[in-house]
């Protein structure tokens, strides 16, 4: 009896029940090559994003200039040109702040890595945040 794998459910022939079956190339190889090469792909964008579930897409970037409660899933880029920036987190998702302009402070509003109210070290950064709990967010 034909079965399949745990993760990607690639099709394994049994040779004790299939041994005398006749292989088909595009069942038996082609579409787990496939199925190998989309899981690559997603590999290779969850790597590169920072984002650790392929269904969690970002927003394109939006750029604020002033106070803002960001949302689940949302990319803020963040303008401190005229004023001091704070950012309020959702209670819980993932989320991207790129601190791009300015020289006024970003303060991330919520708990990160376990601290209230995050400041924003450096011009041109970008954090990749996470709840892992409502109210509690990680750096990714």
């Amino acid at each position: 009896m034909t079965t399949t794998t745990t993760n990607l459910e690639l099709l394994k022939i049994n040779t004790s029940t299939d041994g005398n079956s006749t292989l088909n190339i595009d069942t038996h190889l082609n579409d787990n090559w496939d199925k190998i090469d989309a899981f690559a792909g997603d590999v290779d964008e969850l790597i590169s994003g920072g984002i650790t579930n392929k269904q969690d897409k970002l927003s394109a970037p939006a750029t604020k200039t002033g106070n803002y409660s960001i949302l689940d899933l949302e990319w803020v880029l963040v303008n401190s040109t005229s004023n001091i920036i704070s950012i309020t987190l959702p209670s819980t998702g993932k989320v991207r702040i790129s601190w791009t302009t300015g020289t006024n402070a970003v303060t991330i509003v919520g708990t990160v890595n376990g601290a209230a109210n995050f400041i924003i070290p450096v011009l041109n950064a970008s954090i990749d945040l996470e709840s892992i709990s409502a109210g509690q967010w990680r750096i990714v």
